[in-house]
Parts: C-alpha cells; structure tokens; sequence
C-alpha cells in the first residue's frame, strides 16, 4: 500500500484471516487458495470497503467483479474497474443473475445495471450474453445462441433440450458508447 493511504476495510479483515489461517494449523496450498478465494468473497459478499489495490493484489477474477455487482457493492465495483482499467459497462434493463449462478435470488430494481460475465441484456433484437471484457478496456463481447432443439422424451414426454455447448448465433464487440447511445434511445423510445 502507498505511504499515507489508509487500508481499506475489505483488506484488513482479509489479512486478519489470512494471518491466522497460517498461524493456526498445518496447510497446504490447496487449502491456503481455498481459503484466500474465499475470503475475498466474504469480504465482497459482506459490502466492504475495496481500493483498486485489493484487486491488484488478489487479482483481477472477473467471478469477483461478478460478485461485487450481485451483491450491491458498487464501490468494490468501481475499485475493480479502476484495477483494471475499464470503464463501467452499463445496460439498460439487464439481468446479471447468470453472472454470479450462486445466487438465482438476484434481481436487480435499477434501470442501468453495470454487466459482468454472465449478465445478459437485449442488443439489437436479441438477447445476448456477456462472454469477456477486452483486456485495453475498450470493448465487451456478448453473444446471442442459436435456439436449442426440442427433443421429446419417449417415457416422461417433456420437452428435452439437446446437450451440449451453445451454437452462437452472433458475436457483437461492443463499446461503453454504443451501450450509452442504445440507453438514451430506449429511454426517448418509453417518452
């Protein structure tokens, strides 16, 4: 941390656990990972305070920021996107419960939500999923997929979605303008 700054909150509570997991019981590097990852979500989950240092040093999982929308806690949002130097991505009327799958409760009452991987918006006539971010910052890509085939099951004769990965449809870059400008046309569009 820099000289004078003061340590967040969600760092002190992570170095108290960290410090007394080691000192505590034997460990192993599988167990030190598991219980590092889940204190970071401990510390997202809870609402504390995050600096664009935490991410640095934990690392720049987009499961976390994911975790940090789901969960209301737009500081650790913004702690993340200055980690990693990326504008918000904001939609209109998106759902970002795919992000985090955990919590399937997740609904959002905002108008403009930010999106992580996962969250799912309409985009030129379709509903598309966010699949990553650009690393520069400048763009995210989201697909629509392909419609799975109905197969019908011979004994309980319920609709069986065929297995397997999703055909994609289309893949769209898009930029942190272009999802401002469809948000002011939806919202000229509703006056």
């Amino acid at each position: 941390m820099n000289e004078g700054k003061r340590t967040s909150d969600a760092r002190r509570v992570y170095d108290l656990i960290m410090r007394d997991c080691m000192a505590t019981t034997a460990w192993s590097l599988e167990r030190i990972g598991r219980i590092r990852r889940e204190s970071i979500v401990l510390v997202i989950a809870a609402g504390l305070r995050c600096e664009p240092e935490d991410f640095s040093e934990w690392g720049l999982d987009e499961y976390y920021y994911a975790l940090a929308l789901v969960e209301n806690n737009i500081q650790a949002c913004q702690a993340f996107e200055k980690a990693a130097k990326r504008p918000p991505f904001i939609a209109a009327r998106a759902d970002a419960g795919g992000a985090y799958p955990r919590f399937a409760h997740y609904a959002s009452s905002r108008k403009n939500t930010r999106l992580a991987v996962g969250s799912r918006f309409r985009w030129q006539g379709e509903e598309v999923k966010v699949t990553s971010f650009a690393k520069d910052g400048t763009h995210l890509v989201a697909c629509s997929y392909k419609d799975k085939e109905c197969v019908i099951c011979d004994r309980c004769h319920r609709c069986l979605h065929g297995g397997g990965p999703d055909k994609i449809n289309r893949r769209y870059k898009i930029t942190p303008e272009q999802l401002r400008a469809e948000r002011k046309r939806q919202k000229e569009e509703t006056i």
